[in-house]
């Protein structure tokens, strides 16, 4: 642990793959700061981004510009409703209930099966913030 070098293999990943690269980083990051935490490293964790690989590397937005995925216009919301539906399966549900309550998708994914299959159950789903919401 104690060999491991400012921006070792870093760049060319975070140029190549920015998301995963940071992603890397972060993780690197905490695993050096509880190496030194328990005493078995020493010195600067070079993974640090704030004051340190921040002037090594560019920002990741300038990098990988977000692109965001096209909104279906409101004109065929009831549209695409209607057919949705007409689908049957916990799929199909779980994007309606998205739809319904600007719910993430780690929510609906993580939120009780039955009641995606059954409408009209009272069930608790899991937010982002660690708190629970209660529907039905």
């Amino acid at each position: 642990m104690q060999e491991v070098k400012d921006g070792d293999g870093v760049a060319p990943l975070w140029h190549a793959k920015t998301e995963t690269a940071s992603r890397v980083r972060g993780r690197i990051e905490s695993v050096l700061d509880w190496a030194s935490f328990r005493g078995y490293r020493e010195g600067e964790n070079p993974a640090r981004w704030t004051g340190h690989l921040e002037h090594e590397l560019p920002a990741r937005s300038k990098i990988q510009k977000v692109k965001h995925h096209a909104a279906l216009p409101y004109r065929q919301v009831a549209s695409f409703m209607k057919e949705l539906r007409s689908r049957d399966g916990v799929s199909a549900r779980a994007l309606e209930f998205s739809i319904f309550t600007a719910a993430r998708s780690g929510e609906v994914r993580g939120g009780p099966r039955r009641s995606a299959e059954r409408r009209g159950t009272r069930s608790t789903f899991r937010l982002a913030c660690g708190q629970s919401q209660r529907i039905g």
